[in-house]
C-alpha cells in the first residue's frame, strides 16, 4: 500500500458492540486491523456505537490471551474506542485510576451476599447493594435502595470514576425512565430517555431519545438512536479538514450512521456480512431487516463490499439503477501458515461435516445422502461435529438409527480443532439450503481437503473450483453427490490430486490478496474524488489525486 496515502487517510471500523466471545463479523474485523498493522504499519480504529461498562477488560482479555488460537486477538497498539466513552473522554491518557472499596458509613453495616456482592444496613435497614469486580476487585456498581426496592444504579468505569447513573421507576423497577452518563470530572454530557411497555417485551426499556450537553450544561443535541450518536461521534472523529476518512459499517444496523456524516473528506462504505435478501433465491423478496437501511439508501454510498461475486451478482439485479462500479467483493481471508499433511495420514474414506445442528444446514438430509455411499463403500465413515438445536440433533439421531447407520455415521460433538479434522479427512461435506461466505470450506480447501458441496446462494461456487478442489451440485441432488463420493473413495489418485489441488488454491485465499483487493477498493474510491480538494496543510493544497 501507498504510504502516502495511508499517511492522509483513516479508516474507521464500526460495530455496535464487542465482547470476549464475539460473533463472526466481529472475528473478522479484528483480523482486518491486524492484517493491516502487520502488513501495512497501518492501524485503523474500531469504533463501538453501544454503551459497555466492561470494555475496558474485555480489551485487556482480547489484546493479552484470549482467542489467540483463532486469530481473533487485537495486536496490543489497536485502537478501540466507545461512543460513549468518546463524549465521556473516559479514554483520556491523562485520566488517572480512582481507588474505591467498601467504604462503610457511620452507622453502617455490610453483609456479603456473595462472591464481591455486599448488602450495606443501617438502622437495620437494607439502604444499599455494592457489586465488585472479580478480577481486579474495583467498585462497578451501587444500588441504591429505597422502600425496599432499587431506586437507582451507579455504574462505575474501570478506572474508578462514575460512569452511568440508572434511575429507576418507583412502581415498576424493571422500567428506568431515564439514564445519566457523566465524564470523569463529574459533568453530565449524555441523557438518555426510554419508555415501557409492560405487555410488549420489545418496548421494555426502548430508548426513546438521547440529549448531548456541552461544557456549560446546555442540551446541544438530540439523537434518536446510538446510530445518530454514533454519527454525531464519527464528525467529531472526522473533523481534521488536512485527512480523507473513510467509515465502514460492519453491523449492518448502523449503516445510517456514515451516511449521517456530510463532510466531503469522508468516503461512506459497508459490508454485507450476511445474505441481503429473506429469500436468497427470489431477487423480488424484501432486503433482510438488519439490511433494509442500505439497500433503500444503497446509492449514497460509496461502496458497498460483497463476500462473494454472487451476492454482489444478485445486488446489482435487484437494483439495476445501482452503480455496479461501487460494488466490490472481498472475501474472507485464510491467515494460518499450512503445511501439507502426509497424504498417507489421511483417512480415504473418511467424510466429515462441521456445522451447527440448524434446519438450513440439512445435516439429516446428509445422513441420508450418506446412506446412498455406504450401499457402494461398506466402510465408509461421516464424522459430524457442531452443536445447536437439541430438535435438529434429534432429527440426525433419528436418521441415524432409522437407516442402520450407527456403524459409519457418528456424530462427534463441538471441536475446538475443525482443522485438525479435516486434515485427517479425505472430504469434506456441505448440504446447506443457504449460506452467507461459510468459512469453513476455504478452510477446508486450504489444508487439502476437497469439498462436495450444493451450488447454493452464496460462497460454494466462489470457494470451490468445481472437479479440481472439490464438487458443485444442483441444491438438493443427493443422488449426484452420492454417486461422485463413491467414486472419489474408490480412486485414491483422484484424492491425492485433487488434495494436492486445494493446497495450490490456497493462495487464492492469503492475507496478501485479501490485502490487495482491500488496496483496489480504498485506490478506487479515491480515483472517483479527484474533484474533493483537502484545505491547505502545511502550505500546500492536497488533492485526492494527488495521494
Amino acid at each position: 500500500m501507498d504510504n502516502r496515502l495511508l499517511d492522509k487517510i483513516e479508516t474507521i471500523f464500526l460495530v455496535n458492540n464487542l465482547q470476549v466471545m464475539h460473533n463472526g463479523i466481529i472475528s473478522s474485523v479484528i483480523r482486518k486491523m491486524r492484517f493491516m498493522e502487520d502488513e501495512w504499519g497501518y492501524n485503523p480504529l474500531l469504533l463501538i456505537s453501544d454503551y459497555n461498562i466492561e470494555l475496558q477488560r474485555i480489551k485487556i482479555m482480547l489484546k493479552f490471551g484470549m482467542r489467540e488460537a483463532d486469530q481473533t486477538q487485537f495486536n496490543k497498539s489497536a485502537r478501540i474506542l466507545n461512543v460513549y466513552d468518546h463524549f465521556q473522554r473516559s479514554y483520556a491518557p491523562d485520566v488517572k485510576e480512582a481507588e474505591y472499596g467498601l467504604n462503610l458509613g457511620e452507622g453502617e453495616s455490610a453483609s456479603q451476599t456473595d462472591d464481591n456482592i455486599y448488602e450495606i444496613f443501617k438502622d437495620g435497614k437494607h439502604i444499599r447493594t455494592e457489586y465488585f469486580t472479580g478480577l481486579f476487585g474495583r467498585l462497578r456498581l451501587v444500588e441504591r435502595i429505597s422502600g425496599g426496592k432499587p431506586a437507582r444504579r451507579i455504574y462505575y468505569d474501570d478506572c474508578g470514576y462514575i460512569s452511568m447513573i440508572q434511575h429507576l421507576d418507583e412502581a415498576n423497577p424493571e422500567f428506568h425512565p431515564w439514564e445519566s452518563y457523566y465524564t470523569t470530572d463529574k459533568r453530565l454530557c449524555i441523557m438518555a430517555k426510554y419508555t415501557f411497555t409492560p405487555d410488549n417485551p420489545a418496548e421494555k426499556n426502548k430508548l426513546r431519545r438521547l440529549t448531548l450537553f456541552d461544557e456549560e450544561g446546555r442540551a446541544v443535541k438530540e439523537c434518536a438512536s446510538n446510530a445518530e450518536l454514533a454519527a454525531c461521534c464519527l464528525d467529531e472523529l472526522c473533523a481534521d479538514p488536512s485527512k480523507l476518512y473513510l467509515i465502514v459499517d460492519e453491523s449492518g444496523v448502523l449503516t445510517s450512521a456514515p451516511l449521517a456524516v456530510k463532510r466531503k473528506n469522508v468516503f461512506r462504505c459497508c459490508i454485507v456480512h450476511n445474505i441481503f435478501l429473506t429469500d436468497a433465491y427470489r431477487l423480488d423478496s424484501r432486503p433482510q431487516s438488519y439490511y433494509a437501511h442500505m439497500c433503500e439508501h444503497r446509492n449514497e454510498f460509496d461502496g458497498i463490499i460483497f463476500l462473494t461475486m454472487t451476492e454482489r451478482t444478485d445486488f446489482i439485479k435487484k437494483y439495476p439503477g445501482f452503480d455496479p462500479r461501487k460494488a466490490f467483493v472481498i472475501p474472507h481471508p485464510y491467515a494460518y501458515h499450512v503445511d501439507p499433511v502426509d497424504f498417507e495420514l489421511r483417512d480415504h474414506k473418511k467424510a466429515i461435516i462441521i456445522a451447527r445442528f440448524d434446519d438450513t444446514k440439512q445435516i439429516p438430509h446428509a445422513v441420508g445422502v450418506f446412506k446412498k455411499v455406504v450401499e457402494e463403500v461398506p466402510d465408509a465413515v461421516l464424522e459430524i461435529y457442531g452443536f445447536g438445536f437439541s430438535s435438529v440433533e434429534e432429527k440426525v439421531d433419528a436418521s441415524i438409527k432409522e437407516l442402520g447407520l450407527e456403524n459409519n455415521v457418528k456424530k462427534m460433538g463441538y471441536t475446538d480443532h475443525p482443522v485438525k479434522k479435516m486434515r485427517g479427512a479425505a472430504a469434506f461435506i456441505m448440504t446447506s439450503v443457504v449460506e452467507g461466505m461459510p468459512m469453513t470450506l476455504v478452510e477446508s480447501i486450504c489444508n487439502g481437503c476437497p469439498v462436495f458441496a450444493y451450488d447454493i446462494n452464496y460462497g460454494p461456487a466462489d470457494t470451490i473450483l468445481d472437479g479440481s478442489t472439490g464438487f458443485l451440485f444442483y441444491k438438493g441432488d443427493g443422488t449426484s453427490l452420492a454417486a461422485q463420493l463413491v467414486k472419489y473413495f474408490m480412486d485414491i489418485e483422484m484424492q491425492r490430486s485433487m488434495s494436492e489441488n486445494c493446497y495450490k488454491d490456497a493462495r487464492r485465499f492469503s492475507v496478501l490478496r485479501f490485502l490487495e483487493r482491500w488496496r483496489a477498493f480504498m485506490e478506487s474510491l479515491y480515483s472517483r474524488r479527484r474533484d474533493v480538494v483537502l484545505k491547505e496543510t502545511a502550505g500546500e493544497n492536497i488533492a485526492a489525486s494527488e495521494v
